[in-house]
């Protein structure tokens, strides 16, 4: 058998394609369908980042729509960052990812309190240059 070698069991097979096609045919469709096996495969964990600066009005309709994904929780990650709040932001944040904690499959929380704004902002909502910069690093 070893002096076929790679070449021999080339032409051995070309030759069993030429003489048989029916049962070739019906050999690939069989190993097709022998590595092709239907299961359940699990959907692929996703992240939901969550970037929240007095947000208090809003948080509670956001954080709702994500407990409603028809979704598996467990495949689902939460990274939640906060900054410069000068509403109820970051405990309603907190609160609501201590809960979410043991649903969800992976929960990280980044909040950062002072300063209580940036020095080249004009208001609570304005994102400056210098806001762009620091969550730019968060991500890294």
């Amino acid at each position: 058998m070893r002096a076929i070698g790679a070449a021999g069991i080339g032409v051995l097979w070309a030759a069993l394609v030429v003489l048989v096609p029916g049962c070739v045919s019906e050999l690939v469709t069989l190993v097709q369908e022998q590595v092709q096996p239907e299961s359940s495969l699990l959907p692929p964990k996703v992240m939901i980042a969550i970037l929240a600066r007095n947000a208090a009005h809003s948080l509670p309709h956001h954080l709702g729509c994500i407990e409603r994904l028809e979704y598996p929780k467990e495949r689902i990650a939460i990274w939640a960052a906060t900054d410069h709040n000068v509403d109820n932001t970051t405990a309603m944040l907190r609160e609501w990812l201590k809960r979410a904690q043991r649903l969800y499959h992976y929960v990280e929380w980044r909040p950062m309190e002072e300063p209580r704004s940036y020095t080249d902002e004009w208001g609570p909502k304005h994102w400056p240059p210098s806001r762009f910069n620091h969550v730019m690093k968060l991500r890294q």
